[in-house]
């Protein structure tokens, strides 16, 4: 592990575990990872734990594929 210069947050791994955890439990209930509490454009300490909340989000509940073809996005535009 590298020293910290001033710049990266001071997250203790048990929290981080536990906020991935956290982000885990609420895709199983439902939540969007749109209800995730912390600021992804905060300090680095938001960040650590925005990034951790997603990522357990994300392991529980995989993003849907999105099309990015011209020709899907036409048809989402015209129907």
């Amino acid at each position: 592990m590298s020293t910290p210069t001033g710049d990266e947050p001071t997250v203790p791994q048990r929290v981080i575990d536990a906020v991935r955890r956290i982000g885990a439990h609420a895709a199983a209930r439902g939540r969007p990872i749109s209800s995730c509490p912390y600021d992804p454009e905060g300090d680095a300490r938001q960040r650590v734990l925005a990034h951790a909340f997603v990522t357990g989000h994300q392991q529980r509940r995989p993003p849907e594929h999105v099309d990015f073809t011209p020709d899907a996005a036409a048809g989402e535009l015209e129907g």
